[in-house]
């Protein structure tokens, strides 16, 4: 079978698996509350176009008649595209609570809905991934890849989200090679399925690019993420939030090269598309914030590398508080810019809020480069015993 025929009997096979999903919505669950459909459309359209705050008013009105009339096909689907909404403002305790409620729904309804119970399981892998609830994240992943399996087969477009998302719990967990074969995976699926110039098709490309950032194949990774820009261009368009992502990836790998007066233009651009589409509150900025305080640190222009770090950690705090892992790297890095200025009480102030968000079980690759810092800023201030002590078996909480 060539590829474009495949092409099309996937096109065909997941339109007649919505055709089903939203016929049953009417047939098998019809609320007796009029407009729900209506809502939820609206809703959906909202959210495609980026216009998050007016979704989330939609989709909210949608759960409300969706609870009147107590039908689970409509309480999950209105849980999970007000959670999906949730996760893309950065309201991260709120769209797990959502999507633990649509998957409880799913399971109560009797209308077909693996591609969509399975798409909430994805979701709350992603959001427990981040939390660092990494058993919980694996557990969610392989129910979503199972479900699909099972219901659709094993090329559907959707097995390449859950396929994403458990390459990105690999490779936070540092197993690199697991996580290359995932994303690979996940984009022959998509390669497959889908027009190559798809923007789908573009995440999967930048998943990858990190793998090989990672294993220093800078040229590899390189050549993905051109290769993604190039597709998020015809597709998306320039003010995209996808676009801020592959800016983003491209400024890592110019960093780490030293190419710093490449890096920077493409996070202040990355920074503009992420304020106008999401807000200046949303958590996707952090990661931004962070990488452009690094090129003014770099610079010596401490003042603008705090600024941004400052910024980031405010973010953070008032997002997840401080005791977030993302809240903690914030403390890393405004740490290790303090020390470089000569302000140790300050620098092992944060170092300690840092290691308190970071598990001290088990192999923890940003707990270790944290402790390595405040062993230097013990040393460095003539507390030799402590810094010998810090790094010792069982003794590497301070």
């Amino acid at each position: 079978m060539t590829t474009a025929n495949r092409s099309v009997r996937n096109r065909i096979a997941t339109l007649g698996i919505l055709l089903v999903l939203f016929s049953s919505f009417s047939a098998l669950g019809k609320s007796p509350q009029a407009g729900w459909e209506s809502l939820y459309g609206e809703t959906q359209q909202l959210k495609r176009a980026t216009q998050y705050p007016e979704a989330l008013s939609r989709g909210r009105k949608a759960l409300a008649l969706a609870n009147e009339a107590g039908v689970p096909a409509e309480l999950a689907a209105s849980n999970q595209i007000v959670g999906e909404i949730q996760l893309a403002i950065g309201q991260m305790a709120a769209a797990e609570r959502s999507l633990e409620q649509a998957v409880k729904h799913w399971q109560n309804s009797s209308m077909p809905k693996p591609i969509l119970e399975a798409t909430s399981w994805s979701t709350l892998g992603g959001i427990y991934r981040v939390q660092g609830q990494l058993e919980k994240a694996e557990q969610a992943y392989h129910h979503s890849i199972k479900i699909l399996e099972t219901s659709v087969g094993d090329s559907h477009p959707k097995l390449s989200s859950a396929f994403n998302g458990l390459g990105s719990l690999y490779l936070k967990q540092g197993k690199l090679a697991r996580a290359e074969s995932t994303f690979i995976r996940a984009l022959a699926i998509r390669e497959n399925a889908l027009n190559e110039n798809d923007p789908a098709t573009a995440s999967c490309l930048i998943n990858l690019s990190a793998v090989y950032l990672a294993q220093k194949k800078f040229d590899a990774a390189e050549r993905r993420l051109k290769q993604a820009s190039a597709i998020q261009a015809k597709s998306i368009g320039e003010q995209h939030p996808g676009r801020a992502t592959t800016f983003q990836a491209l400024a890592k790998l110019y960093l780490i090269k030293n190419e710093d007066e490449r890096a920077r233009p493409l996070l202040k651009s990355a920074l503009a598309i992420q304020e106008k589409a999401l807000g200046r509150k949303n958590t996707a900025l952090v990661e931004t914030l962070n990488l452009l305080g690094a090129t003014h640190k770099r610079s010596g222009e401490f003042d603008e590398a705090e600024s941004n770090y400052r910024r980031a950690l405010k973010i953070a705090e008032n997002t997840y508080g401080p005791n977030h892992p993302l809240s903690g790297a914030c403390y890393h890095n405004l740490g290790v810019l303090q020390a470089d200025q000569g302000l140790l009480a300050s620098a092992e102030r944060n170092f300690k809020k840092a290691l308190q968000t970071m598990p001290s079980a088990g192999s923890n690759p940003a707990r270790l480069v944290t402790l390595k810092h405040l062993e230097a800023l013990y040393d460095s201030s003539g507390r030799t015993e402590e810094a010998q002590e810090l790094l010792s078996p069982g003794k590497n909480t301070p």
